[in-house]
């Protein structure tokens, strides 16, 4: 286990005192920050854009509590992203605003969407897999239990999660049991489905209104991760069963040559940012395939059609547009003069190792004396050949395998570049 569980005896003594067979794991708050304060107000200032700003933010802050307090007793509401969007258009309606053509679903969409942009770890994957990983050693199984859409919340987790999410059990949502998780009857589909009596099942979440006292409603065990002043002092609560991380690194470093930067690369970059608050994005063979670089193929000239204005251009534009914060972007050859003159000693620098020339990478970069830390991202998808050979054949597929942005503004250049050879 790459994190020690700091309470982990605790734990297992406690599943194994209430003979625990399935552990659901609460999604948001608990494992995963949907940095949502704000939102609602930026995207539906995008849209409502004849409605005065103070008075739409005045509006926007009242409307997750308006939610909770006129649905949490109503048992089939599955969906609160929808509710919010609701909410908030019959409180512009009751307060006499006048806002045109009302697009709900447009609002929903850009809600989600920004949600899968801007959520963020609460728990470093390993520290995550290695809890699942100690449950099933007791014959435990972990689930995931959420509220709102089955297949939003579940790709959220994937998403963030690469590694955990092969080695959880299953995922429950609302929308999958069709009942409000602010109900005890939730807890009780839960179990039902797994075909457990409710007293096998041990719910861990953050908070005790929304998660830990209704499932202990229901009949369940629950655990709250953090002391939570809403609960009662009799509440069963174990601090930092899973240790947050909240970007351990102030700076990280990633590299790559980004022939042409694609969504894998976007991925590398995503659980880079998770790990550190800003990023130094290193661009190697940065001035063509003659720069004697390490790599056998990946020194070919064929393999390095794109010059490195284009490739820092797409690489500053899609991690822009993912809202992930860049310090600074190099062309840095991969050798151990150019690595140590560029970077500080203690710069970490992180990775992912597909194949041996990962391996070899990271020998390197410790051999020029910097910290390494490999991310695990799950399988590789895409690589640049698969994209750079659509390209060639001039099938527009490949751009589907790179950031929209990098499509949008510099799909022209990255055809002309690897067709023509030059730059029309």
């Amino acid at each position: 286990m790459s994190v020690l569980l700091s309470h982990w005896y605790d734990l297992a003594q406690f599943m194994s005192d209430h003979a625990i067979k399935v552990v659901g794991l609460d999604l948001r708050g608990t494992l995963v920050d949907p940095q949502r304060k704000g939102n609602l107000f930026k995207v539906a200032r995008s849209i409502l854009t004849g409605v005065p700003p103070a008075l739409l933010e005045s509006i926007c802050q009242t409307i997750p509590d308006l939610v909770i307090q006129r649905h949490e007793h109503e048992e089939q509401v599955c969906d609160w992203t929808l509710m919010t969007c609701l909410e908030l258009f019959g409180e512009l309606r009751v307060r006499g605003v006048e806002t045109g053509n009302l697009d709900l679903e447009r609002l929903y969409s850009l809600i989600v969407r920004d949600y899968f942009r801007e959520a963020r770890h609460l728990v470093d994957d390993d520290a995550l897999e290695a809890l699942i990983a100690a449950c099933n050693a007791m014959n435990i199984a972990v689930h995931i239990v959420a509220d709102g859409m089955a297949w939003r919340e579940s790709a959220i987790f994937q998403q963030l999660f690469p590694v955990s999410s092969r080695r959880i059990a299953g995922f429950f949502s609302s929308s999958m049991g069709g009942i409000n998780k602010l109900s005890p009857r939730y807890y009780q589909a839960f179990a039902d489905a797994l075909g457990l009596p409710v007293r096998h099942v041990l719910i861990i979440g953050d908070r005790f209104d929304k998660d830990v006292g209704v499932a202990l409603k229901a009949g369940c065990r629950a655990l709250l991760i953090a002391p939570d002043p809403r609960a009662p002092l009799t509440t069963p609560s174990l601090n930092h069963i899973l240790p947050g991380i909240s970007r351990s690194h102030d700076t990280g470093v990633i590299l790559g040559r980004f022939q042409p930067f694609h969504l894998e690369h976007l991925r590398y970059a995503r659980a880079a940012s998770h790990r550190a608050r800003t990023l130094i994005v290193g661009i190697t063979q940065p001035f063509g395939a003659n720069s004697g670089e390490p790599g056998q193929e990946r020194t070919r000239p064929d393999h390095n059609p794109y010059p490195y204005w284009l490739r820092e251009q797409c690489v500053r534009h899609a991690l822009f547009e993912a809202g992930i914060q860049v310090r600074a972007i190099l062309p840095l050859p991969l050798d151990v003069a150019s690595l140590q003159s560029a970077l500080a000693p203690d710069t970490p620098i992180f990775t992912t190792v597909f194949d041996r020339w990962g391996e070899e990478k990271e020998a390197l970069l410790r051999q020029s004396g910097f910290s390494v830390y490999r991310l695990e991202v799950g399988d590789k998808t895409i690589t640049g050949s698969q994209v750079r050979a659509l390209v060639e054949k001039r099938d527009n597929r490949w751009r589907t395998f790179v950031p929209p942005v990098v499509a949008e503004r510099f799909g022209a250049a990255i055809e002309t570049y690897l067709i023509n050879g030059r730059r029309s």
